[in-house]
């Protein structure tokens, strides 16, 4: 009992570390307006956004691998106190050169916070009590993605935007002394990277889950900036966007039942990959068809994420090897992460190129070009029964 008490502490903790990693890359968005006037700076505002993704998506194919040989607890503390001080740093900027700086140091904490947690997950708990807790990973996501760009608005207009960043230092506090007895502290027998490499690669489920992941993140990330376009283009209100969420919370909340009932975890991921085409699909029409096109187009679109972040996170914590859990997860991470930068440049550029602008054309183009990677997704996606 007292050693399940502390993983649960431990959960709560790694938890919390994903939800601020998540939360900085959102929060901030409502206040660059006021970090633009403050210090002054111009189009360079926009590197408060770019060095924190930047480098929480890189660094997670490191501290991953740094996890499988130091061990999680040393990895996820030494990560709250690299986001805390760069936050204090952050908050502290007398200019955007040094909040950019420190930005990019808060990214590496971030990134070690989200992929120790995953690992660390798979680490701690059997398939069955992965797959009960897994609608809290999920809904953590949902959760900094819709209450990110608000709370930052609301703090911007209240005590001010560095608040933002002062807000982090309780909460590292609280992560690390509820964590810290009940994080795994082995580290096994990790091997040399090249080594390492090949065993994580090795395991078809898992170089498939990567895949698709990255596919999934091109689609479902990379359309996001071409929503709100095309919520605009049609004249409707920006609540549309509650359909997205509302379909990611509906299956982030849903998908730790449904799992138990019927855990074919490749099962999952194929419905998440189809609810995402077919969403897509509508949302390319929704341009010209209107908003009764356009909410359940992102409702689906908003399914498929919750479904396919669930049933691939699952898939790779309990089939990969846990010699190179880490580093398998932070690849996990990763291929998310970069899907997404790349499909939100990518669908842009083939838009401006193909019709010249986000008007109706281009837009139906982007998100066409989205549900055909989903397609892709579908069709390469694991097929064995993971269990």
């Amino acid at each position: 009992m007292c050693e399940m008490h502390a993983k649960d502490r431990a959960f709560a903790a790694l938890l919390l570390g994903m939800l601020m990693a998540q939360l900085d890359t959102t929060v901030v968005v409502a206040a660059l307006p006021a970090l633009q006037a403050d210090l002054a700076a111009g189009t360079a505002v926009a590197g408060v956004t770019t060095a924190y993704l930047v480098t929480v998506t890189f660094a997670t194919l490191v501290l991953g691998r740094l996890g499988d040989r130091h061990g999680r607890r040393a990895v996820f503390t030494g990560s709250v106190l690299v986001f805390a001080a760069a936050s204090a740093a952050c908050a502290a900027a007398p200019d955007i050169a040094t909040l950019v700086a420190a930005r990019a140091v808060q990214g590496i904490g971030g990134s070690g916070l989200v992929v120790t947690a995953m690992s660390a997950l798979g680490e701690m708990f059997d398939r069955d009590q992965l797959i009960r807790r897994a609608g809290w990973q999920t809904a953590v996501f949902a959760l900094a993605s819709v209450g990110g760009p608000p709370l930052g608005a609301l703090l911007v207009a209240g005590p001010g935007w560095r608040w933002i960043f002062l807000l982090n230092l309780p909460l590292c506090l609280i992560a690390l002394a509820i964590g810290f007895r009940g994080l795994p502290t082995g580290t096994g027998r990790t091997p040399p990277l090249r080594p390492a490499v090949r065993a994580m690669f090795a395991d078809r489920t898992t170089r498939r889950a990567v895949v698709v992941t990255a596919l999934s993140g091109l689609a479902l990330f990379g359309t996001f900036t071409y929503v709100s376009l095309a919520i605009g283009l049609i004249g409707a209100t920006s609540a549309l966007l509650t359909a997205m969420t509302a379909g990611q919370l509906v299956t982030s909340a849903s998908f730790a039942a449904w799992a138990r009932r019927w855990p074919d975890l490749p099962a999952w991921g194929r419905l998440g990959c189809t609810s995402g085409a077919v969403g897509l699909v509508l949302l390319a029409l929704a341009p010209h068809a209107g908003v009764a096109v356009l909410v359940p187009g992102l409702f689906l679109a908003g399914a498929a994420f919750g479904l396919t972040a669930s049933a691939y996170t699952l898939l790779v914590q309990t089939t990969a090897a846990k010699e190179v859990l880490g580093a398998s997860m932070g690849v996990l991470a990763f291929a998310r992460q970069a899907g997404g930068v790349v499909g939100t440049a990518g669908l842009g550029t083939v838009a401006v190129l193909c019709t010249g602008g986000f008007g109706s054309p281009g837009l139906t183009i982007a998100f066409a070009c989205a549900a055909l990677a989903m397609a892709v997704a579908l069709a390469v996606t694991p097929r064995e029964a993971v269990g």
